[in-house]
């Protein structure tokens, strides 16, 4: 952001929107993008992790951040509290959209389903799973059980893909090639 406005918090879609508004190209030494990549180190990933770096070196140095790394390890860079503010935000909106259609939340069952990508290592699920925690103890949306996600399930993007085409697809459509050996 531009002097201005450096201290204001965009999120999600409010980002672009702000710089189509403003009509311009402002400073984006904060502008973090692709966080759930510094948690998958491929080389598919390499160029917005490296991409990355620089904005984490900043909101650390500015202490909009706290760096998080495991003990004796040479980069300090760790998205934790990136993803949590992100979540946060998200799990605020959302909540605000319950209130706003007045569906009530006391005493519902809020469940948590968050989409990983394949090759995640659990080290990775687990970082996302305590930024879960964290954001709901900041946005009051969810309940913990013993400081732990209440109604968490973390399941790969394929599977998700998957469960979703066959549950929202009520007729499963016979290949003609060979119809007793393929399904479609």
């Amino acid at each position: 952001m531009d002097n201005e406005h450096q201290n204001v918090f965009l999120w999600g879609y409010s980002v672009p929107y702000q710089q189509y508004l403003a009509n311009s190209e402002r400073d984006t030494w904060g502008l973090v993008k692709y966080a759930k990549t510094k948690l998958l180190d491929t080389q598919y990933t390499r160029h917005e992790r490296q991409a990355l770096e620089p904005v984490i070196d900043q909101l650390i140095k500015k202490k909009i951040i706290r760096p998080h790394a495991p003990k004796g390890s040479p980069d300090p860079r760790n998205v934790a509290d990136v993803i949590t503010d992100f979540l946060t935000r998200a799990f605020i909106h959302t909540k605000r959209q319950f209130e706003a259609l007045q569906v009530p939340l006391a005493g519902s069952i809020i469940q948590f389903v968050m989409t990983v990508p394949t090759i995640w290592s659990p080290q990775s699920s687990r970082i996302l799973q305590d930024s879960i925690a964290a954001s709901i103890r900041a946005s009051g949306f969810g309940t913990l059980d013993q400081e732990c996600v209440d109604n968490l399930i973390i399941i790969s993007e394929p599977e998700a893909a998957a469960t979703y085409l066959m549950a929202s697809n009520k007729t499963i459509l016979v290949c003609p090639l060979d119809p007793e050996r393929y399904v479609c």
